[in-house]
């Protein structure tokens, strides 16, 4: 009865990764929310690699957001944008799936495959993917290679460390942050410092980083102030931004409107089930920390724990020119924390079936959406987006909410067409467009 069980979850867990693959590649562009920027960046670096005349130029110092762009300019050049773009996403999601089910493998074997599924919606293809956040994902996943790799019986290697962390700094600044509280693990695991001292280049490469950012007058280190003030709002958007974490996602059509605006009780039930969904997981990771802290104190889960919730806490709604920040620390602690959770079997297999189930709901709107000039025909045949009205949702400007947002249906959002300008214009040769301050490149003053 185990072996089945185990066989027909294996079965359904590659499944939704052939169907995501599938969809990616049959979409007319891969609709996630800001990764038609960073293509359009990742082209913009292949035309200024080839000396081509465009009005953007290339930063003169080391930048953690440039591993996507140059890996779109390095197949672009051969493929073709869509093709670069596509190529890109399907394997990051292959590649994650694989490496999670390893990962859980090595936990538990008996109970990998319902917590490959859980990290499977809440992660692998959770709000951070459909915010288009690849560099971070890809850095996430480059991190879960690295923590597969090593292993207390395997012996140390200095060099692969340095070359991964060198890796990751390219990806994002939270996945590398992630990527030494490993190795902080590991320092502690064996007693020494050695571990640390691996991490040097991608040090070194990281005050490159600060100081050219200082000096460049591109992008500052300021603070960025709250969208809105007020201790009420500032622990209503924290506890929103855990909701974020569920497996539910709410996407934004071309029109402004809600894929659900029309079925209003599925879009408040489908956020009630992944909230529970979301509740029963963090409940017995609560459970857990607690008897860890009994046994060892702080040292363990419960301090692990405790410092993410500061950390997290701590994090302002956007800082250094990047948003959810906090979101972007939470996930990497939630994902890492699922091999390890004791849940009863029955009620993991549960959480496992829900969580299939809201993959077979993102699928959907893939397949009804893929095709761009469909949804621009329906656009015109209601020029009116739904009414504009409703509170603002967490985490979100007032600017941003009345560009995209037009409806009551504000939470667990995606506008995942909100950026098709960026395709449309490589699609015309036209490299007029402004470009994210925190990518590898700069539009020219």
């Amino acid at each position: 009865m185990l072996k089945e069980r185990i066989r027909g979850l294996t079965f359904l867990y590659y499944a939704l990764a052939t169907a995501y693959s599938v969809m990616v590649l049959a979409s007319d562009y891969v609709f996630l929310q800001d990764y038609p920027f960073w293509v359009y960046e990742g082209v913009v670096v292949d035309k200024l690699a080839s000396g081509e005349t465009v009005p953007y130029l290339l930063k003169t110092y080391p930048v953690p957001n440039s591993f996507l762009s140059v890996a779109v300019a390095a197949l672009a050049y051969p493929l073709g944008f869509h093709s670069a773009a596509k190529i890109i996403v399907v394997a990051y999601i292959i590649g994650a799936f694989v490496v999670v089910h390893r990962l859980c493998m090595r936990s538990d074997a008996s109970l990998a495959m319902e917590k490959s599924l859980l990290i499977m919606a809440t992660v692998i293809v959770g709000s951070a993917f459909w915010n288009g956040w690849i560099n971070y994902q890809i850095g996430l996943l480059f991190v879960a290679i690295y923590v597969l790799m090593d292993s207390p019986s395997k012996p140390f290697s200095g060099v692969r460390l340095a070359l991964f962390a060198v890796l990751v700094f390219f990806t994002h600044l939270v996945a590398f942050a992630a990527l030494c509280t490993y190795v902080g693990y590991c320092a502690y695991r064996e007693g020494a410092l050695r571990p640390f001292y691996y991490l040097v280049p991608a040090g070194i490469f990281g005050m490159w980083y600060v100081i050219g950012r200082l000096t460049s007058g591109n992008e500052g280190l300021e603070f960025d102030r709250p969208m809105q003030p007020g201790v009420g709002y500032f622990i209503a958007y924290k506890a929103y931004t855990v909701l974020k974490l569920g497996p539910f996602q709410n996407f934004i059509l071309l029109n402004g409107s809600s894929y659900l605006e029309n079925h209003y009780l599925v879009y408040l039930g489908l956020i009630a089930v992944s909230a529970v969904f979301l509740g029963i997981v963090l409940i017995y990771l609560l459970r857990d920390s607690i008897e860890s802290w009994r046994i060892n104190g702080f040292i363990g889960r419960a301090g692990a724990g405790l410092a993410v919730l500061a950390a997290f806490l701590a994090m302002p709604s956007a800082i250094l020119g990047v948003v959810n920040l906090g979101e972007r620390f939470l996930i990497p602690a939630f994902a890492g924390s699922i091999p390890l959770i004791r849940l009863p079997r029955h009620i993991l297999l549960v959480l496992a079936l829900v969580a299939c189930g809201f993959s077979l709901y993102n699928l959907k709107f893939m397949y009804d959406t893929r095709h761009l000039a469909e949804q621009k025909a329906a656009l015109r045949e209601v020029p009116q987006p739904v009414a504009d009205g409703g509170e603002l949702s967490f985490g979100t400007s007032e600017t941003l909410q009345k560009m995209y947002a037009r409806t009551k249906q504000k939470y667990l959002n995606h506008r995942v067409f909100g950026s098709i300008k960026y395709y449309e214009a490589l699609e015309r040769s036209e490299f007029n467009l402004p470009v994210f301050g925190t990518g590898v490149v700069v539009n020219k003053k």
